[in-house]
Order: structure tokens, then sequence, then C-alpha cells
């Protein structure tokens, strides 16, 4: 069976149409402002920079490189072949932390690469720790807990789960050919509000998240006792980092707050700068005569004179439909204008009316990347989040680095 990485064969120009320009001067001033505010609260805490998912779209090589220049040695990924391509790029050093599953067949490259796998359940733990002993090696691992999301872990949301739980932890801290290095959990709710804001929800996000970390910490509790002190305790993503310090115990998980934009639009943590930005090109104008439509379907017209101007990207690059009727910017003698997406975003272009500008064939055209806010508008308007609409960036955008 033959592999192919989409868009791997495509060269790299000196002057693409479409570029997502990275700031890494933004990801390390945001890594210092997250870094300083947990240290802050809790001054012995360790980073855990999570670079799944290309970094969000960012680029994993350059952006774990960045962290790692800036101190970070601890980096989550979620998949093996994110976890080895890392390691090839920052060598023998940093900490590598899979937070998804691995076939437990391939416990030989986890210990080979020394990278450490979330354990995610009882079974698997067992799987996995087989293969190890088969293959005469030792891997280090992290325990996953559920206690309300309702994903991957040991089950841990009652009295007689959560007792359980320790017990295959103990289990487990006494496995040969498993090193339980640490114990983590993901809460599901931490971005929201105080109020009640999925109708089912018998408890508010905050009211959840501290029924999640009383649950871990039972859990936790009940292997001290058992003289089992784990050095890896952590449970805050971006979310909890941000409004949660009393959560923050040995450990935080910086993601999307790494690249510049908050978990949801109920958080707020000032002073982040977009990493990201998407910019491209006006390749051509049109004049539009009243009663006269614009691209598929006829879904825009006016009743008077338009100047519509045309950008090569569209949503095979990232750009979706949804985004329809979202403003962004063009660039004139170095002046931004605000220019409304009119029509149907197409697969390789989009349309924006320019009327009452001076914009022209050859301006630079800003999708998104200049404000914290561009991402979080054009995502509300396609119905979707800031993380959807990152990953969305496709391959066939090259990535510049700034």
């Amino acid at each position: 069976m033959e592999t192919y990485r989409l868009y791997s064969s495509l060269p790299c120009h000196k002057a693409p149409a479409t570029v997502a320009e990275i700031s890494l001067g933004a990801l390390l001033h945001n890594y210092d402002l997250l870094l300083g505010s947990a240290r802050r609260a809790t001054p012995h805490v360790r980073p855990v920079c999570v670079v799944k998912a290309d970094a969000y779209g960012h680029g994993a090589g350059a952006v774990s490189r960045a962290l790692a220049g800036a101190g970070c040695n601890f980096f989550a990924v979620a998949s093996l072949d994110e976890a080895t391509a890392l390691r090839q790029e920052l060598g023998p050093g940093p900490d590598i932390l899979i937070l998804g599953y691995t076939d437990p067949d391939c416990a030989d490259e986890l210990a080979g690469n020394n990278i450490i796998q979330t354990v995610i359940s009882e079974e698997y733990m067992n799987r996995l720790s087989d293969a190890a002993e088969a293959a005469g090696i030792v891997v280090r691992v992290h325990l996953k807990l559920d206690t309300g999301m309702n994903r991957l872990g040991l089950p841990a949301q009652t009295d007689r789960a959560i007792a359980a739980a320790a017990d295959i932890a103990a289990k487990l801290a006494a496995s040969p050919h498993l090193r339980l290095e640490g114990l983590l959990t993901h809460f599901s709710r931490a971005d929201e509000e105080g109020c009640r804001e999925n109708p089912p929800a018998s408890m508010s996000g905050e009211e959840y998240t501290a029924l999640q970390f009383r649950r871990f910490l039972t859990v936790d509790t009940l292997l001290r006792a058992r003289g089992i002190n784990l050095p890896h305790r952590h449970v805050c993503n971006s979310a909890a980092a941000a409004r949660y310090p009393e959560y923050r115990l040995d450990m935080v998980r910086f993601g999307i707050m790494l690249y510049g934009l908050c978990p949801s639009y109920g958080v707020n943590f000032p002073g982040l700068m977009p990493v990201m930005k998407l910019r491209s090109f006006v390749s051509h104008v049109l004049d539009l005569h009243p009663g006269a439509t614009v691209g598929y379907g006829g879904g825009f017209s006016s009743d008077t004179p338009k100047r519509i101007a045309v950008i090569p990207v569209g949503y095979a690059d990232g750009f979706v439909r949804g985004f329809e009727g979202g403003t962004i910017k063009i660039y004139h003698d170095n002046r931004a204008y605000p220019a409304t997406v009119v029509g149907r975003v197409c697969m390789d272009q989009l349309t924006a009316d320019i009327t009452g500008t001076p914009c022209t064939t050859g301006d630079v055209a800003v999708l998104f990347g200049e404000e914290p806010g561009d991402l979080e508008a054009l995502s509300r308007r396609a119905g979707t989040i800031v993380y959807e609409s990152l990953c969305l960036i496709s391959s066939r955008v090259p990535r510049c680095y700034v």
C-alpha cells in the first residue's frame, strides 16, 4: 500500500499567491505571557506546549524549535507519527507526550524514541504492558482519568469508580514494563461562563469543572496514601490555565492560547498576539452593474454599481464557505480598507466588495490575523470555533516564518 501526504510534492515558489505568515515573535510573546501568569500563582509549574495537528496548523517543526529555544522542554501531540517527527526535530532532550491512542504493537517505537504514552483504559494498559514485556522494554506512561469528559481515560466519576481507578493506577505503578510518571484529566467545560450554557446540564461550567477537579484529587490522594507520589499531575488546558489558577498543580498544558487565540468567546486573556496571519492579494477587479450577480448561485446582487475584488484563496485553502459575509482587510498605499466577502466562497477564489475604496489589482489582502478578534468573528459567522478554523488552513498554503 502506497502512502501519500497531500501537497507534499508541491514546490515552494518565491512569491506564492496566498501565504500564512507565522510570527515566531508573537508565539514567544504568548509563551512568556502564559508562563509568567502561571508561575505567579504556582512558581514550580512546568509548561507543556501542545503542538498537535502540526501545531494547530502553524507548523510543528518551526514552532517547537522556537519554544524549545525559549526553554520549554515538554511537548504534547496527538499521535505516534506526530511524536516521532517531533523527536527528529528536537533531538533526544525534550519530553514528548502522546495524548491520544497508539497501537500497543508500537511499544518498541515508543521506547526507542523515548516518547511518553497516555494510558487510556485498563484494557489498554494490559495490552501495552504485554507488548513491552514481549519486546523486553520499558515504556514511559501517564495515566488519564475520565472525570467527566466521557471520552478517554479510566472511569472516575463515582466513589466506586474512583476507588477502582486508584487500584488500577497502583497496579500500573508496580508494572515492570510501564513506568508511570504522571496523572492527567481533561476538563470539558472549563471555558464556560458561570451560567448554565448547555440546557441539559444540571450545573454551571464552574461547578462541573470543580467537580472534575475534586474527582481527580481524590484519586491522587488515594495513590499518595499508598506511597505513590507522581511527579507530573496535570489537569489544566488553556481555558483552565487562564480561569482556574488554583488547579494548575505540577504542569499546565498550553494549547490554543500559545497561538494568540482564546479557547472560547467566554474566555478573555489580555495581551495575546495572533501568531498566524493569512494573506493574499487582489488578482482582479471588476465593475458589477446593478442587478448583476456574483458567483455560484447568484448569491449576491445589488441595485447600485459595485466594485468587486477577486482574491485567489478559497475553501481548498481553508477559507470556508461559511465565512461569506465576513470582513477582511485590503491594503492600498499602506492604508487598510475593510471589505465584505460577497457571494459564495469558491474552491480557489473569493470575491469582496471594495466599493468606495481606491483598492486595485495587486493590493495585499489580509483575511485574518492582524487583530485577536479577526478569526473569532469569521468563526462565529461560520458557526464554528477558532480551533477548527486554524486547523482547516490547508497544507496548500505555504507557511512563512517571520
